[in-house]
């Protein structure tokens, strides 16, 4: 797992890296691209709503089947103090696979992130907290246990720029194992370039490691998204291709894709 992981970042900073350097200094404008960079920083204490669509082909024990995602994974930021947010971050998750014309409505498990992180505004934004899951449906839409853990992020944003990563650590707390088991690692390493007219240039991974299995599904991504307003409401459309550089027994294989609309709090 080590191993796999470590090519994945590593490909993912070298393809992020050379752009990097150059542009650090420059800010930001205009309103529409200064919430783009917001958008991009998953800990930014910003209400905001993501729905998210994820095509995967090759899914399911026999990989035979077209998988539909669905994930709904609002921010929902909490002050506590003067010094310090409490963000909350639920990961909500209906799966269609499709196979000889049947389609199977099942749901993975219900995830809540939580951060508890400085308000201080600074270039560098953190956060840890607790993790809980709850089981999922079905045989190919994770684990049927129930997980608990530590989740962390760490965003650097510098000028047009924001890197980092978004995770979380889970041990299995009890459930059947039929389905695989909650001892799961993952992360979300990202690059993302703000342009001041609103545009975000993204390149992801989001490696997933079973410790029970020893498997890690790893989809890398490459994504654009356009941030604007609607009736004064932010909104921001992003889409891009995936492609799984490493596969479970049941995950998707090779060439996917990805929609996302997001709407947030006007500031």
């Amino acid at each position: 797992m080590a191993r796999t992981v470590t090519r994945s970042l590593a490909l993912l900073f070298a393809v992020g890296a050379p752009i990097v350097q150059p542009v650090f200094a420059e800010g930001l404008d205009s309103d529409d691209a200064r919430m783009a960079k917001k958008l991009a920083n998953k800990i930014e204490p910003i209400v905001n709503l993501p729905i998210q669509f994820n095509f995967y082909q090759k899914a399911g024990p026999q990989h035979q089947q077209y998988q539909e995602k669905i994930i709904l994974e609002p921010v929902i930021p909490a002050p506590i103090t003067q010094d310090w947010n409490l963000l909350f971050r639920p990961l909500l998750t209906a799966n269609l696979q499709y196979q000889a014309g049947t389609v199977t409505n099942q749901t993975s498990p219900i995830q809540l992130e939580a951060f508890l992180s400085p308000s201080a505004k600074s270039d560098l934004n953190w956060g840890i907290g607790p993790y809980f899951q709850s089981p999922g449906t079905g045989l190919s839409n994770g684990s049927n246990q129930y997980g608990a853990g530590v989740s962390a992020a760490a965003f650097y944003k510098p000028g047009h720029w924001v890197v980092g990563f978004i995770g979380y650590n889970s041990w299995a707390v009890g459930g059947p194992t039929n389905s695989g088991t909650a001892n799961v690692f993952y992360a979300a390493p990202q690059v993302s370039y703000i342009t001041e007219n609103a545009w975000t240039w993204s390149v992801m991974m989001q490696p997933t490691f079973n410790y029970n299995a020893r498997s890690t599904s790893n989809p890398f991504l490459l994504l654009g998204a356009k941030t604007t307003k609607i009736f004064g409401v932010p909104v921001q459309v992003q889409a891009g291709p995936s492609y799984m550089v490493s596969t479970t027994s049941t995950s998707g294989q090779g060439l996917g894709f990805r929609v996302q609309l997001t709407a947030a709090m006007p500031e």
